[in-house]
């Protein structure tokens, strides 16, 4: 249970928005995202290190499986698109290529490029991005 009020700091809801008040009761559904900026000195995971990661989700049978190593592997590591998009064509279900997505999302280093993830996504799937991670996160910059 979470009691919201109706200032909500750091970008978010300054009770300002038009056309949108904080209902009184009711399930409210949000994905919080942290982003783990990466600083100058970060590089993404070393390709030996993805090999083995890579391997031991491939030896992984289910999908739940996977997701549980690779949610262990981004704490210690940060990854690229390209890297990204080699990691969501590990999974099987669509909805599992979503769930990796958001979790590889907060330590993606060159995120304006995720549009080259859309490859390994359905429409469905890139429609919910869009909702969860943002359009801007999810488009084409230099072709929108």
């Amino acid at each position: 249970r979470l009691n919201l009020t109706k200032k909500i700091v750091q970008g978010g809801y300054d009770g300002n928005w038009k056309g949108w008040e904080l209902p009184e009761k009711g399930v409210l559904e949000a994905d919080i995202v942290v982003i783990n900026m990466a600083d100058r000195h970060s590089n993404t995971i070393h390709a030996s290190d993805f090999r083995i990661l890579t391997k031991a989700m491939e030896s992984t049978g289910s999908d739940s499986a996977k997701l549980s190593l690779l949610k262990q592997a981004l704490t210690a590591y940060f990854v690229d698109c390209n890297q990204a998009m080699m990691l969501l064509l590990q999974f099987a279900r669509d909805a599992s290529r979503e769930l990796a997505l958001v979790m590889m999302f907060s330590v993606m280093m060159d995120r304006k490029n995720m549009f080259l993830c859309h490859a390994a996504l359905s429409e469905r799937s890139r429609f919910n991005l869009h909702k969860r991670l943002g359009a801007l996160y999810m488009m084409n910059r230099t072709d929108p």
